[in-house]
């Protein structure tokens, strides 16, 4: 009755349903046994969020500031990039990046970092592009003129 179909190992014929859901159980097992190396496909773009996507899409009115750092209003902000002009005229320049190095040499005061290390740190982050070297005498002078103009 079963002569035409393929011969068992074990001795006996196989059923034309076991056969074919043998064979559909075989590929779906090689399948799902991927090896997880996706090397060879090209890379796909990254998933950005929905926050993402919203603050790509909003155009930035101000720079981000970093957050419990004073900021100075605008008649500090005046003094202070006159103070800074004083030291090195290249120093106001770009009064947002300004006012920025100038909020993270405050927040090393509030940290109680000794005078020297204020300085360094000043010095560092305002030297450099249009302003050139900056002397240590220099870095201690941004840092008396952000103590004077806002950071209390």
């Amino acid at each position: 009755m079963y002569d035409h179909l393929p011969i068992d190992p074990m001795g006996g014929t196989m059923r034309p349903i076991t056969a074919i859901t043998t064979a559909v159980l075989g590929l779906a097992a090689l399948t799902a046994c991927g090896n997880g190396d996706d090397s060879d496909k090209p890379e796909a773009k990254p998933k950005t969020s929905a926050s993402a996507s919203k603050s790509a899409a909003a155009p930035k009115t101000t720079p981000s500031r970093p957050a419990g750092i004073p900021s100075p209003d605008e008649a500090q902000k005046a003094a202070l990039l006159r103070a800074l002009r004083a030291v090195n005229p290249a120093l106001g320049a770009d009064e947002e990046k300004a006012v920025t190095n100038a909020r993270n040499v405050c927040l090393d005061m509030q940290q109680g970092k000794d005078s020297g290390t204020v300085a360094a740190n000043a010095k560092a982050r305002f030297e450099g592009g249009d302003v050139g070297a900056l002397t240590n005498d220099q870095g201690a002078r941004i840092g008396e003129a952000v103590k004077a103009s806002f950071c209390k």
